[in-house]
């Protein structure tokens, strides 16, 4: 058993490390209408008094942390540079990050990956852009 698990660990050295490595694709702006039309559905947003966060109210789909198990719906803070997330899907995530706020309107910056390995093809597809959402 042990020849057999160092001839393994052998043949593992021996591959290129590119046979596993997983090509990406990135585009910009594809996923932005999509993700605009996402967030005015499932989340509404109210301005702090000091207009320096943004309180977010979720119907389940949106959560302020993906690594969590409540995906129930939530209300949250998040300040300029805080992540949110879409809740997790087996194949796809999107994080979102306030970028600014302004005068009842917040831009928020996402990253949507699809990993389609499961469907046969080593690939994972990545896009980002930038919305822009009106808060009350």
């Amino acid at each position: 058993m042990k020849t057999i698990s160092v001839l393994f660990i052998t043949l593992l050295m021996m591959l290129p490390l590119s046979t596993f490595a997983t090509e990406e694709q990135r585009t910009s702006n594809e996923e932005k209408e999509w993700t605009a039309d996402f967030l005015k559905k499932h989340i509404s947003c109210i301005l702090s008094d000091q207009g320096d966060s943004v309180s977010i109210k979720s119907d389940g789909n949106v959560v302020k942390d993906n690594n969590s198990d409540d995906y129930g719906a939530q209300t949250f803070s998040v300040s300029v540079g805080d992540r949110f997330y879409r809740s997790t899907e087996d194949h796809s995530t999107t994080a979102y990050t306030l970028k600014t706020i302004s005068d009842k309107v917040i831009e928020v910056e996402y990253e949507s990956r699809f990993n389609h390995r499961s469907f046969g093809d080593d690939l994972i597809t990545i896009d980002t852009g930038l919305v822009v959402l009106e808060c009350h």
